[in-house]
């Protein structure tokens, strides 16, 4: 089981979803938390540091960095056309 550690820039960034949106991302997550083998699947990144991984959830994007191989904290995240900006 995986466990996650939020910021306060990712719970203000999901506050801000619609609704539907919040449900996708928590339904994505607990599946992600339950399922190892699923964060191997995740795309690196690169010069982004200290987030070390992405994940797509729709048209929303959550920026990851991976602490241990079972502890992650979730960054931040938001619509994939503005979140590297």
């Amino acid at each position: 089981m995986n466990n996650f550690i939020f910021t306060k820039n990712w719970e203000k960034a999901f506050l801000s979803l619609d609704k539907s949106e919040q449900e996708r991302v928590i339904k994505k997550l607990k599946l992600f938390k339950d399922d190892l083998l699923l964060w191997n699947n995740l795309k690196s990144l690169t010069n982004m540091l200290p987030a070390t991984h992405r994940l797509r959830i729709w048209s929303i994007r959550v920026i990851v960095q991976k602490i241990d191989e079972n502890s992650y904290y979730i960054l931040d995240l938001w619509y994939r056309w503005d979140i590297y900006k």
